[in-house]
């Protein structure tokens, strides 16, 4: 897309049903631009605890937004002549079903693993989880 956009068209999906007819395009775009940015060095492909690569998004994640989050609202960016998905982005409040829900650097779901801790600055004593709180 153009910076400016020209040429596209910026759509607000009305309904989740309008979003689900979306999910394979929106997973293929965010494979495609994984794989761009991976050429170009910009993404780092994570590998789990087994070894496999994890993919940018996963099929499920997107659906799961789609199905779960409420209220949900974003954008869809086509191409204004073809119709062909340039970009997406999805918006909801944050939420979770849990009392006791905490998400911080220090909580062991957290996804940072020991190599992150060694690779880039984190927050290892706290202090910023504790300040937002």
């Amino acid at each position: 897309a153009a910076r400016d956009l020209e040429g596209s068209v910026l759509v607000q999906p009305p309904t989740r049903e309008a979003w689900f007819s979306s999910v394979t395009e929106m997973l293929l775009l965010c494979n495609e631009a994984a794989r761009r940015g991976s050429k170009r060095g910009a993404v780092v492909h994570k590998k789990d605890a087994n070894g496999v690569q994890s993919k940018p998004l996963g099929l499920e994640y997107i659906v799961d937004r789609i199905e779960v989050d409420d209220p949900l609202s974003g954008y869809i960016l086509r191409t204004e002549k073809e119709g062909w998905l340039q970009g997406f982005i999805t918006v909801t409040t944050f939420m979770t079903w849990h009392r006791d829900f905490e998400w911080n650097s220090l909580a062991a779901e957290n996804g940072i693993t020991d190599v992150d801790k060694l690779e880039h600055a984190w927050d290892s004593d706290g202090a910023l989880a504790n300040a937002l709180m």
